[in-house]
């Protein structure tokens, strides 16, 4: 990435800063209930934000919000995290571990 891709003009990184502040812990909430790990819900939220650095001229003022859900789901997508089916996979393999130590106590 190279320095143009940045916001660097004073109201931008101004906004930047305040968008950021205002929707960090909710993005950040948003990807986990996805069902994504912490650290998975980290990169995602970090790149919804260097998207959001890139566009950010183009974003309507308010809607930055919705801008940010929808990068965050797209990167989600992107990374190939098929949240239910790795939740419902992971539940089959704690079942399966938990009937193979029953059978094995008795």
């Amino acid at each position: 990435m190279n320095t143009r891709d940045i916001a660097t003009t004073p109201v931008s990184s101004e906004r930047l800063h305040s968008v950021a502040r205002e929707n960090l812990a909710f993005l950040w909430k948003y990807v986990r209930g996805l069902g994504v790990d912490d650290a998975e819900a980290d990169d995602i939220v970090q790149e919804a934000l260097l998207v959001l650095t890139r566009k950010l001229d183009i974003v309507q003022a308010g809607k930055e919000r919705s801008f940010l859900i929808g990068c965050a789901a797209d990167c989600q997508i992107e990374s190939g995290w098929n949240c239910s089916y790795e939740r419902t996979q992971s539940v089959c393999r704690s079942v399966q571990l938990e009937g193979r130590m029953r059978q094995w106590r008795d």
